[in-house]
């Protein structure tokens, strides 16, 4: 597959992977990209207006071309990377918004490249991924904050923070759905608060939390084959 290694001098370059469970498709073994096909994702990444603090990072802004890339690498919408201290793991030294491909690929606004981060204050950091109605996740151990680094998300073996902050499917790892309002659990506010508000009405990227399966679509599917499944389940916050 393409995925470009950004060239610039010194600082982490960043090859991540992660699946979200309410896109994923065992079927194919890839996310589905209905948001995309429908013309649903913002060229602006949304979560400044979901009321998300960036650090150093932010209001980054995508193009029709990176989002007509279709087939594996397809975008299947926008996710925040987050680098942290790993000596203080809730500091958060940078965040920015980026693209999630199809088969799993973390990129940036093109599309297509990996992630950059310079001047970053701290020798080793860990890395933190959050999506706006999945749990957030980020890793246990620290990496070097210098060099060309992978942190596959999705791999079982890679030692993540909390007891079981992700579900497993089909022998991978993903982040878990129906988290609609973002508290790191999934249950009845989720569903009384969101879905049940939401269920039936026009689709709006912007004001729809509950489309837990991400086709564009907030029905009884979501209720039933995600937010049912997942009812009860609860995370460690990531701050």
């Amino acid at each position: 597959k393409l995925h470009v290694i950004n060239q610039s001098a010194g600082g982490l370059n960043l090859s991540l992977k992660t699946l979200l469970q309410g896109a994923y498709d065992s079927a194919t073994g890839n996310m589905r990209d209905d948001l995309r096909v429908n013309g649903y994702i913002p060229l602006q990444e949304p979560y400044s207006s979901f009321g998300y603090t960036f650090i150093n990072g932010g209001q980054e802004t995508t193009t029709t071309d990176a989002l007509s890339i279709t087939g594996s690498n397809a975008i299947v919408d926008w996710i925040i990377v987050e680098i942290r201290d790993s000596s203080s793991p809730t500091t958060v030294l940078y965040s920015r918004a980026a693209l999630l491909q199809r088969d799993g690929d973390v990129v940036d606004i093109d599309g297509i490249s990996s992630l950059q981060f310079n001047n970053l204050m701290a020798d080793q950091v860990v890395v933190a991924l959050r999506h706006r109605n999945h749990f957030g996740v980020r890793t246990l151990e620290g990496i070097s904050a210098q060099g060309i680094r992978t942190i596959d998300f999705t791999n079982l073996s890679l030692a993540t923070f909390g007891s079981a902050p992700m579900i497993s499917i089909d022998g991978r790892n993903m982040m878990f759905a129906a988290d609609a309002n973002e508290d790191g659990q999934v249950n009845i506010i989720d569903r009384s608060d969101y879905w049940r508000i939401e269920n039936g009405t026009p689709y709006s990227y912007f004001n729809h939390k509950a489309d837990f399966n991400m086709d564009g679509i907030v029905n009884p599917v979501d209720k039933n084959t995600i937010w049912r499944i997942n009812n009860g389940q609860k995370v460690e916050q990531l701050d």
